[in-house]
């Protein structure tokens, strides 16, 4: 038995429009959220690659002797990648040693017989956010 007027029942055309079109909108905003959430999680990736580079290359610095450490300005270094194989992060397009991390070992104060070097290690790569750089500093000296 039928109890609606005639031309009643079902939904009209605009309203399947209408309902149609808020369900496309939604999806795009679900798919937009997921793939900036992917860039998100590569670029915090890509920067915990390039933070445990930096500071192992700082520690090793720590362990040289004060003329070793002297020879280490200028020289590359590999960012692995988080299975430890080499080229985890890819250095800038032109880069002379094809390495994204540079060490940069300069005098920072002279007293007497003792010296203070300011150690830097940096990494400089092409990521999924761009052109990227992160760099640890820090002084080391003799130690007694």
């Amino acid at each position: 038995m039928n109890t609606g007027k005639k031309g009643e029942e079902g939904m009209s055309l605009v309203e399947l429009m209408i309902g149609a079109f808020l369900g496309i909108v939604l999806i795009g905003a679900v798919l937009s959220i997921v793939v900036h959430q992917g860039h998100l999680r590569q670029a915090n990736a890509e920067s915990s690659l390039a933070h445990g580079a930096a500071l192992n290359n700082i520690e090793l610095l720590r362990s040289l002797s004060e003329a070793e450490l002297k020879t280490m300005d200028g020289k590359g270094f590999d960012a692995p990648g988080s299975n430890g194989q080499p080229g985890g992060l890819q250095p800038f397009p032109g880069d002379l040693d094809n390495l994204p991390g540079r060490l940069t070992v300069v005098v920072e104060k002279t007293s007497g017989a003792a010296t203070l070097y300011r150690a830097i290690a940096s990494v400089s790569w092409v990521g999924v956010n761009g052109r990227r750089v992160y760099s640890i500093e820090t002084l080391i000296g003799e130690r007694k």
